[in-house]
């Protein structure tokens, strides 16, 4: 018996039904009897047609069927009841342990297997553990069911607190400059990155800031920035006194590990002079619209936010401004993004669009690259600004021209819950290991990789990732072996396996470890990213239902 005392059992079995599919009319009869007096319902059926058709109109708690039956057989009957209800429990009872039969049962999510002749402690002990889970996730529900109101309010409130942070930012970018186009992709609700321009007596200051991470846990603790950041260009600070006090107030709030990399330019309208500080972001681009490349502003300090005061050190460069050009800031995101689809896009080649193309399309072409990347990889928060240089737009005022005004790209979502997931890669083969480790980056968060189960079992105790890739055959620790440590520590943690060849052995282990899916190699990526998008849909859906 499981850890549940017996006059406890007796009780819980009475609030569920069962169907049992056999086509031996006397196996049939005698469960019907002996089960028919320890649940509340129990209905039988001779076949998989049968036992569908049954399973539709009465909807009982608990399947158990028979594999091997004339007609539709206990596979295609679970694969259809799957289909309408995919969560209901199911046990297989078979004379037959084939390596297919049980690989099937894996897929099909079969919790339990029985091999014939069927001993009743054995067959009341799977029906009991199955029990045990739907009663603990009914009780779940109606907890969860007392919570729904706070839940909703916990919704409402975090929703708020999204629009806020979204609308402040948005309301530091100051779109009535002319002359200033940007372009904004956040890689989840909110973006880190976060900008602002602002317009002094004769001067046009702006910021591009990245946060370290993404969404609201990036931006959040840099919050005070842009304020900070629009209240001294307007008093005429120069850079580097705007970065170092920004830089004391993000030590003063003691986050760990949190830092913002920063751009900061003045354009300098009587002096004609362009200054930009850079702290740890990507090269700003200054172009003549009649030479091409001016110059490249490359970081030349630490991002903020890293060092104490004393330690605190940047370098403002100072450059003659052109009079027609543009200039180009960006955040790392952007090259990260456009390179997952175009691998050979670095720096270098950004740059060249930015001089080789005219002064309309630069922006537009460089963007569309980036949408369309972003579209299929999500891997960073994206920004772009143009900043237009001719002393006419800088000293312009009032609202721009339809032909100025900034646009702001928003990408469709792809990818809303692999982009947020951690992944443990265990491969011994390095081509395979590389090659896969690479693809799975565009579409994942986060990807641990081992070279053995030793070593992934060691990240798997130390980072917890959200679900398990692994080989089975390699040597010292296989991947068999690792799962089974794992699933000492996790019960639920999503697991898949491959290998080239397995035994009837290996497929009887991951069966009763609860293997989620098993692939034969040679691997299919698009079908190996289906299964892992399913398994953690699936993953979760259990983890909703549960809390």
């Amino acid at each position: 018996m499981l850890n549940i005392e017996k006059s406890q059992a007796a009780d819980m079995l009475r609030q569920f039904s069962i169907l049992f599919v056999d086509d031996d009319a006397d196996v049939r009869d005698s469960m019907a009897s002996y089960l028919g007096r320890r649940v509340s319902h129990i209905y039988t059926a001779e076949n998989g047609e049968a036992g569908l058709s049954s399973f539709m109109a009465m909807r009982p708690d608990i399947v158990i069927s028979d594999v091997r039956m004339q007609g539709m057989d206990g596979l295609t009957m679970c694969r259809r009841i799957r289909e309408s209800e995919p969560d209901v429990p199911m046990i297989f009872i078979s004379a037959h342990d084939e390596s297919d039969v049980l690989l099937s049962s894996i897929d099909i999510g079969i919790n339990k297997f029985i091999v014939k002749p069927v001993r009743t402690d054995v067959l009341m002990d799977a029906i009991i553990g199955v029990a045990s889970l739907l009663d603990h996730q009914r009780k779940l529900a109606n907890k969860l069911q007392t919570m729904s109101s706070n839940v909703h309010e916990y919704e409402y409130q975090s929703e708020r607190v999204r629009d806020y942070v979204s609308h402040y930012l948005e309301a530091t970018h100051n779109d009535g400059i002319p002359g200033v186009r940007h372009l904004s992709i956040p890689k989840l609700e909110v973006s880190g990155d976060f900008f602002s321009v602002v317009k002094s007596a004769e001067d046009l200051y702006i910021m591009l800031a990245d946060g370290a991470g993404h969404g609201l846990s990036a931006v959040i603790p840099a919050l005070q920035i842009p304020g900070m950041f629009k209240q001294q260009a307007e008093r005429g600070f120069s850079l580097r006194s705007i970065a170092a006090s920004m830089n004391r107030a993000l030590r003063e709030q003691n986050f760990t590990e949190h830092f913002v990399a920063a751009t900061l330019m003045r354009i300098n309208q009587r002096e004609r002079v362009i200054e930009i500080l850079n702290c740890s972001n990507p090269p700003a681009y200054i172009i003549d619209d009649s030479d091409g490349v001016l110059y490249s502003a490359v970081s030349k300090g630490m991002a903020l936010g890293m060092v104490d005061d004393a330690e605190f050190s940047a370098e403002v460069e100072r450059f003659s401004m052109p009079s027609g050009g543009r200039i180009y800031l960006t955040t790392d995101g952007l090259v990260d993004t456009v390179q997952a689809q175009h691998s050979d896009f670095d720096y270098e080649k950004l740059c060249v669009i930015f001089e080789s193309a005219e002064s309309v399309s630069a922006f537009d072409k460089v963007a569309t690259m980036a949408e369309e990347s972003a579209a299929q990889y999500k891997i960073d928060d994206v920004t772009l600004l143009e900043i237009r240089v001719d002393a006419d737009v800088i000293a312009a005022s009032g609202p721009p021209d339809k032909a100025s005004m900034p646009i702001s790209l928003q990408p469709s979502e792809v990818w809303p819950i692999l982009d947020q997931i951690s992944l443990l890669y265990v491969e011994d083969d390095d081509v395979t290991r590389d090659f896969l480790t690479r693809y799975l980056s565009y579409q994942l968060g986060m990807i641990y990789v081992a070279k053995d189960g030793v070593e992934g079992l060691s990240l798997f105790k130390k980072y917890r990732p959200k679900i398990i890739l692994a080989d089975i055959n390699m040597p010292g620790m296989d991947g068999l072996m690792m799962a089974e440590e794992i699933r000492k520590i996790d019960k639920v943690v999503p697991i898949i396996l491959t290998s080239g060849a397995y035994s009837s052995e290996d497929t009887e282990r991951m069966f009763e470890m609860g293997i989620s899916r098993f692939h034969v190699k040679p691997l299919s990526v698009n079908k190996l990213s289906g299964t892992i998008h399913s398994c953690i849909q699936k993953h979760y859906a259990a983890q909703q239902k549960s809390h």
